[in-house]
């Protein structure tokens, strides 16, 4: 029994348990070892006599069944150490049954954080106060961290997808909102008005600012080309005023002419060829009227009474002529030439062939702020009113040209509210008359 290494440390502890690493018993070629627990039997009646000795070999099997639920720690080393810090039991291949852990000398409880090899340990111990065993837990701060540094990592990929993202989102920004932006100002600063941009439309597309860029595009080729009518309107009515001027050479020529025949007509006792010469003479004098498009009422008038007294030596007076004229309405302005057209149509579609009986009511009135100047006949052929206020409207082509002319200057100098109409007259005949604003001069208009 000496000879056994467990003998003298059972014998001294007089029947207390003592567990120990021991050599397996019995056939043991490779020096296995294992835990064994050992006591000293006693006798009942002889406390001091020695019967035998107690010895349970293996135990660590159990012990290491009890360290399972640490498993769940991943590199978690769980050992049961002596007083010795010899290994009893483990849950690890690191460390064998009966190999000695480092333990710091001062350390008999609680936690404490230990380098070997290179890697970090955070360890537990516990001490038994009755059997002077040491329970040690030994966990990689590794391990203990995989869960953060797994969140982490997600962090980090998160942070790379946001700023993957956030570049895209600048691209987007850039390539939808800065660069239209941009391309608008260059458009706005290259802009010269009547000059063409050198900058095509964009292709359709939804952004309002490519929208934006586009309408200033098209806003600028409209301003361009209402640059360039009114250019061309510009050269179109200087041509007409150089025509116009020309134009004026001839009939000053003829006025001057007709008025040098008037003369020597009356000196030769000719006095109603006179008269004739020196009313068409009035008609061409106030045809021109010195370039004026606006005349008083009363030069208008004289214009027509001239042109009628034409007409009745030309039909050898076979028809009477009613004026009947108001003083104030005089003075208030109407486009030139514009009562002649219709007593001209009322003379040859009325009352031409009428023997004795045609007549004409030529008036001119001032009713608020309107001029109503009347031309009526009584003819004796149904006219077709409908007809005719259709070729006012434009709706008749080829046709009428000389009240159309007079419709298009009227509404052309007072707008489209004011004009020449046609009604039938109460009892027989037509009735036309020109409804005019109470103008005294052409700054009123503007």
């Amino acid at each position: 029994m000496n000879a056994l290494s467990w003998y003298k440390d059972v014998s001294q502890a007089r029947g207390k348990g003592v567990i120990r690493v021991i050599d397996k018993f019995g056939y043991n070629p490779n020096n296995l070892q294992t835990v064994a627990y050992m006591r000293q039997l006693n006798s009942i009646y002889n406390g001091e006599s020695v019967i035998g000795y107690l010895v349970v070999s293996g135990i660590e099997t159990p012990l290491q069944l009890d360290f399972s639920p640490f498993d769940k720690y991943a590199g978690a080393e769980l050992m049961l150490l002596n007083q010795d810090n010899t290994v009893l039991a483990t849950n690890t291949t690191s460390f064998e049954i009966g190999s000695s852990v480092h333990v710091p000398a001062n350390q008999v409880e609680g936690v404490y954080k230990l380098k070997e090899a290179g890697q970090e340990f955070m360890c537990v111990l516990h001490t038994s106060d009755y059997t002077k065993t040491k329970l040690l837990m030994r966990v990689p701060v590794q391990s203990i961290i995989i869960d953060h540094i797994s969140v982490q990592r997600l962090v980090d990929w998160i942070m790379v997808i946001y700023f993957f993202i956030l570049i895209l989102a600048s691209i987007y920004f850039i390539q939808s909102i800065l660069k239209p932006i941009s391309r608008l100002a260059r458009i706005t600063n290259s802009y010269h008005p009547g000059r063409p941009l050198a900058i095509s439309l964009h292709s359709d597309s939804k952004n309002e600012i490519v929208l934006l860029n586009n309408h200033f595009i098209r806003m600028t080729d409209r301003l361009n080309q209402t640059i360039y009518d009114q250019y061309e309107l510009e050269l179109k009515h200087k041509e007409i005023e150089l025509s116009i001027l020309h134009t004026q050479i001839n009939p000053h020529l003829l006025y001057n002419t007709l008025e040098s025949v008037y003369w020597h007509t009356l000196m030769e006792g000719a006095a109603e060829s006179a008269e004739m010469i020196k009313d068409l003479s009035l008609i061409m004098r106030i045809g021109l009227s010195k370039g004026k498009l606006l005349i008083p009422v009363m030069e208008e008038i004289n214009h027509a009474e001239a042109y009628v007294r034409l007409q009745l030596f030309r039909y050898e007076y076979a028809f009477q002529v009613h004026w009947d004229i108001e003083e104030g309405a005089k003075r208030f302005i109407v486009p030139k030439v514009v009562l002649q057209p219709i007593i001209e149509n009322a003379i040859l579609h009325g009352i031409k062939n009428m023997s004795q009986d045609g007549e004409l009511w030529i008036s001119v009135k001032s009713a608020e702020d309107k001029v109503i100047i009347s031309v009526e006949d009584n003819g004796y052929r149904q006219a077709d009113i409908e007809m005719m206020n259709s070729i006012l409207q434009g709706k008749e082509s080829n046709r009428g040209f000389g009240i159309i002319n007079v419709q298009k200057r009227i509404q052309l100098h007072f707008g489209e509210n004011y004009g020449l109409h046609y009604s039938l007259r109460e009892g027989q005949g037509v009735r036309a008359w020109i409804e005019l604003p109470a103008v005294l001069d052409e700054n009123e208009l503007k």
